[in-house]
């Protein structure tokens, strides 16, 4: 049988046997092999298969392989380059995590998928260039790297990815045209953002990827935006309001997004909330302590769910005086978790869900 598949030996069987072969135990730190040549046939590198074999200094990997899993190179700190296979589609989870002297890495174009923590530890890396074919590059794939540490006030972007901003320097940034990728947190904790603008490649933010951004005040949002990731204002303080495109809002949420995920806007300073008519679900934490002045908030007819502290507790909960926010919803909802309203002084609703007061202070009063 032609060898099609290898992996770490500390790892379950494969149902089909026939093609998969064990690599030597990756228990314990391997140093006698320091070089590999693996067969024409192979498509895969999987789970641990060269894990911590820290003498392995060279190894070719033929074209044919187009998924490289995960930990499959973890800590080989021997290896310092490595060339890629020219059919490469995925790049899995800690696949090099902490090869510390690895310092270049050829990217082939086709590569579609750079997982979380790829290239993390990997202190001495500083030759990347990437791919334009990416689709998703994972948070933390490139931290710990010479290529991010030695940036000191640049936004760095390699092929169509934003890797990393956390450093920039200026208070505002455009994404470029090529761009259409973004790292998550790829903003977290730049306290010198104030307004970002992107182009209309992006389909998809990134979780956290404005955490901490304390004074970011605007973000023009993709018109066709897919998808608002969970966290992704998490404690943006001066972000004052969120609407429907054309409302003026710091944040003006397209038509083509449907649900608000998980933390999204948690922590953030809203006078003002008007979400567009096609919101259908409000995730868990979603606008919790998010409020914080008496304002009257009234949610669209499309929306349908309601998960625990969705919109829970003013900005000022647990200060002397808590604002009387009012919330109006409409009976298409029909799924409330249980504190979904937490501490909402007023929560007008005269649909079917059960569950009632789901920690408001009054219902329909």
């Amino acid at each position: 049988y032609p060898v099609k598949g290898i992996r770490g030996s500390n790892t379950s069987t494969s149902a089909n046997t026939s093609y998969r072969y064990n690599i030597l135990s990756t228990n314990s730190a391997n140093t006698t092999i320091t070089s590999v040549v693996l067969p024409e046939t192979l498509q895969s590198i999987g789970v641990n298969t060269f894990a911590n074999f820290k003498g392995l200094k060279s190894i070719v990997i033929p074209d044919s392989v187009t998924e490289i899993g995960y930990k499959a190179f973890y800590g080989c700190t021997g290896l310092t380059e490595i060339k890629l296979p020219k059919k490469l589609k995925t790049i899995g989870i800690k696949t090099f995590y902490g090869c510390s002297n690895l310092t270049g890495v050829v990217f082939p174009e086709g590569l579609t998928k750079i997982d979380y923590d790829a290239f993390y530890n990997c202190t001495n890396l500083n030759n990347v260039k990437l791919p334009n074919t990416l689709e998703f590059v994972g948070g933390r794939a490139f931290k710990n790297t010479a290529w991010l540490n030695n940036n000191t006030n640049s936004a760095i972007v390699s092929g169509n990815v934003l890797i990393d901003a956390t450093k920039y320097s200026k208070e505002e940034y455009v994404f470029p045209s090529n761009v259409g990728v973004v790292v998550p947190y790829a903003f977290e904790n730049n306290t010198n953002i104030k307004r970002v603008e992107f182009n209309n490649n992006v389909k998809d933010l990134a979780c956290g990827l404005f955490k901490g951004c304390t004074n970011l005040e605007k973000v023009v949002l993709p018109s066709n935006l897919s998808n608002i990731g969970e966290g992704t204002f998490y404690g943006c303080t001066s972000i004052t309001s969120v609407g429907k495109v054309g409302s003026n809002s710091a944040v003006e949420i397209p038509n083509s997004v449907k649900v608000i995920e998980d933390g999204c806007f948690f922590r953030t300073n809203l006078n003002s909330l008007e979400l567009p008519n096609t919101i259908v679900e409000i995730k868990k934490y979603g606008f919790c302590y998010a409020i914080e002045t008496a304002i009257e908030v009234n949610l669209p007819d499309s929306l349908k769910k309601i998960e625990y502290a969705g919109l829970a507790y003013s900005k000022s909960f647990n200060s002397t005086t808590t604002p009387e926010i009012k919330i109006n919803v409409p009976d298409s909802v029909t799924e409330i978790a249980n504190d979904a309203f937490a501490a909402i002084y007023h929560v007008y609703y005269n649909g079917t869900a059960t569950g009632s007061p789901w920690g408001a202070y009054k219902i329909n009063e």
